[in-house]
């Protein structure tokens, strides 16, 4: 029985039975027919138009001639007289179906309808057999008109599912299953990058591979008539390892490859790429245009014979306020530069930003010499970089562009690996023309000296602050000797900047000025995973050691990644939040506890940051220590240390040290070589920032051991592996830049550092710390 009308030598059939199902409903049988097959012929067949299945009769096979089996595995029928295999199915449930499946593979959807036209035709020509019912899914691209008048006038049935019923279309569905399963055992031994050429990789094997439902020969075979050729398959070694990729793929090749390759296939976009026909994102994209035409980002050239071509998309992103609301959508045009190769179509990528301690330095500064601080913001600053290779890129979406034209980029478009590094290079040379100097020891902070006035500008990628013991000096330039010439103006005639006023906000950090200096916060965020967890006194407790085991690591670096960067305002969870870094891989639930007790006690200190006093002196010292061995996994010890300047921390620094230390004098040295070559630099750094340091830097240390060989040249068994250490530090106490002094253990600030403190001693050092709080936004 069959709902097809396309049954030749119909007669009417008044005579029949009507049809009853389990459901109890009753079927019309309309007329009687043959139904030819490539295969076979199938006499008397029904024609009842509301059957949603086609249905054969054991009975009539057998009736014809033919043999039928049933096994676990599915259902076989054959031809005993010569062996020809007539078809297969398999068990769904309780009941044997029979199936022809073939996969296509769609790079967008709205290429639907002029790909399956094409398979179509290629099927028809091929092999000589019709599409004769097409069953889809209920997605919008399959109700396209050139789809649905194609499928009309080729007289093809159109079954589509009911909507949110993907178990209706259920062979598609577990056919997408397996092939992406494939897809993502490849892409253990290959990057994302190559998710395309899995994806066609995945599809050309199995359709090689041999099928129980088709007796372990394989669809090629069945398809060709010949065995498939397996010498150009390599097998990948067992002991390559590597980490699982995203679960989304796309491809425009079929299942059954011909043997020509495709061009390359293209990384998949987020999936907040499917938001941008909303208004507010197509007023992004627009706007983002105008910006690269404005700055002349291209010519649309011919592609030059032998050149590379890379590929463009868009990265959607909502840019927030300090307090969480939406600022803007921004939408970003990026170059797929991951296509490009090293030493081939670039050179050198790095380009240096300020580092943390940078910034606190240049707040704890300002601040103590009661300094104004101003923020400036470069829009798209990468465009401003002007590239010196020769890259080609496809037009993008939204373009008019000819056809066969290409983007031959003249500026460093976002995505490309030297973009940053082209970008720097501009603005070092234009505030170099205002007599500024790059710092030798922080490439990202320009200074300009003069008798009278100190400019200090910091650069972040494109954030800037700026800050002089002279108001007028931050906006004067020096160079052109006339009161109307202006840094901002300056800038302004090279980048286009936005003048944000006061220092406020920088890098998720929230900075006010108050009557006792500056107030520096991480901005208020929900913390996800404590809304309804109590909050706790401390960051770490007294509990069993960490231990390795493997598990789900997703939600787990999230967490750490963001207690990470909340340290840089944060120096009472540095060491409990170096404890659960090194567990980034291998984890098991105790460290999500963990880690969930450090978000308890962030939210019980929510706008908690660092004051920077504006009574403070401009003296430097610091605090050095470790513990010894603590670690049960692999008994290496913690070096701790911390830095002022004046009242102001500044520095810190909590890690575990690199050997094992087999005395704990042995690990408070290493701690001290660490921690003076951190003073070093802060030295080195400050000077450059107008506060030089004439006499030695006090460095406190609780070890009279490690002082006396500080200051002894005395080596024995016991020490001389530490040589280098010594000499480091003693060569510094010679020259009178280090002065080393013994404090007690009560006093140790940088314990805080090294090991989990009993509360009442962690809130003592917390609150020595200059940790004040404010209330959240």
């Amino acid at each position: 029985m069959t709902s097809n009308y396309l049954m030749n030598i119909p007669s009417p059939t008044k005579s029949l039975p009507l049809i009853y199902a389990a459901d109890g409903n009753c079927m019309n049988i309309t007329h009687m027919g043959t139904i030819n097959t490539p295969s076979l012929n199938l006499p008397h067949t029904y024609c009842v138009p509301n059957l949603t299945f086609n249905l054969i009769s054991v009975g009539q096979l057998c009736d014809l001639g033919l043999t039928v089996s049933f096994s676990s595995n599915g259902c076989q029928v054959q031809d005993p007289q010569t062996g020809q295999m007539i078809g297969t199915g398999h068990k769904v449930e309780r009941l044997f179906e029979l199936l022809s499946l073939q996969i296509y593979f769609l790079k967008h959807r709205s290429e639907l309808s002029r790909t399956y036209i094409e398979f179509a035709n290629m099927i028809r020509t091929q092999f000589s057999c019709p599409i004769k019912t097409l069953r889809t899914g209920n997605a919008l691209e399959y109700k396209d008109s050139t789809l649905l008048c194609f499928l009309s006038q080729q007289g093809i049935l159109f079954q589509r599912s009911c909507p949110h019923t993907s178990q209706q279309n259920g062979r598609a569905e577990r056919k997408h299953c397996h092939i992406l399963d494939s897809v993502h055992a490849l892409l253990l031994f290959a990057s994302e990058k190559f998710w395309g050429e899995v994806a066609l990789t995945s599809v050309y094997t199995i359709n090689r591979l041999p099928s129980s439902v088709l007796q372990n020969i394989s669809p090629f075979e069945r398809l060709y008539g010949t065995p498939p050729n397996y010498s150009n398959l390599k097998s990948t070694p067992d002991n390559e390892l590597a980490q699982f990729a995203p679960t989304s793929a796309t491809s425009d090749q079929s299942s059954i490859s011909d043997g020509s390759p495709d061009p390359p296939l293209d990384t998949p976009l987020r999936r907040s790429t499917r938001a941008s026909t909303d208004p507010l994102w197509q007023k992004a994209m627009h706007d983002e245009l105008q910006a690269l035409e404005k700055m002349h980002t291209w010519d649309y050239v011919d592609l030059s014979p032998g050149k590379r071509l890379i590929g463009c998309k868009w990265i959607y992103k909502i840019k927030t306020h300090s307090d969480g609301t939406i600022e803007r959508y921004k939408a970003r045009l990026v170059a797929k530069g991951y296509s490009r190769g090293y030493g081939i179509d670039y050179k050198e990528i790095f380009a240096p930003v300020a580092q943390m301690t940078s910034v606190r330095s240049l707040l704890a500064v300002p601040a103590a010499k009661q300094w104004p601080l101003l923020q400036m913001d470069v829009k798209n600053a990468f465009l401003n970089g002007t590239l010196s290779e020769e890259v080609y890129m496809k037009p993008p979406s939204g373009t008019s562009s000819s056809p066969h034209k290409v983007c031959l980029l003249r500026r460093a478009l976002y995505g490309l690996k030297q973009a940053s590094r082209a970008w720097f290079a501009t603005f070092s040379s234009t505030v170099t023309q205002l007599g500024f100097t790059y710092s030798p020891h922080n490439t990202a902070l320009f200074t300009r000296h003069t008798p009278q006035d100190i400019v200090l500008l910091l650069l972040y990628v494109d954030d800037t602050i700026i800050t002089s013991n002279d108001p007028q000096a931050i906006s004067l330039v020096f160079t052109r000797h006339t009161p109307h010439d202006y840094l901002q103006h300056y800038l302004g005639q090279h980048f286009e900047m936005k003048d944000l006023g006061s220092l406020n906000y920088f890098l998720g950090l929230e900075v006010s000025r108050r009557s006792d200096g500056y107030f520096c916060v991480h901005g208020y965020r929900p913390i996800p995973g404590s809304s309804n967890e109590q909050p706790v006194y401390g960051p770490t407790t007294k509990q069993k050691p960490l231990l390795c085991h493997r598990e789900d690591v997703s939600l787990y670096r999230q967490l750490v990644g963001s207690l990470i960067y909340l340290t840089v305002t944060r120096p009472d969870i540095a060491y409990a939040v170096h404890i659960v870094s090194q567990f980034m891989i291998a984890l098991q639930t105790i460290h999500f506890t963990v880690v969930l007790h450090i978000l308890r006690y962030v939210k019980g200190t929510l706008g908690h940051g660092l004051q920077f006093s504006s009574q403070s002196s401009l003296v430097l010292y610091g605090y050095s220590d470790a513990d010894w061995a603590e670690d049960p996994t692999d008994r290496r010890s913690t070096t701790g240390y911390c830095f002022y300047l004046g009242d102001s921390l500044i520095s810190w620094h909590s890690k575990k040290q690199s050997v094992v230390s087999r005395s704990s004098t042995e690990s408070k040295y290493r701690a001290l070589a660490n921690a003076t070559a951190e003073l070093l630099w802060l030295r080195w750094l400050l000077a450059d920032m107008g506060v030089p340091h004439q006499g030695p830097t006090l460095l406190h240390c609780d070890n009279h051991s490690a002082i006396q060989i500080a200051h002894n040249d005395v080596f024995h068994e016991r020490t001389k592996h530490i040589e280098n250490d010594c000499h480091f530090i003693r060569h510094h106490l010679l020259s009178h830049t280090l002065l080393l002094q013994h404090v007690s253990t009560t006093k140790q600030l940088a314990d805080i550092f090294t090991k989990a403190l009993p509360s009442t001693r962690f809130n003592q050092i917390r609150t020595k710390l200059q940790l004040t709080a404010t209330l959240p936004p």
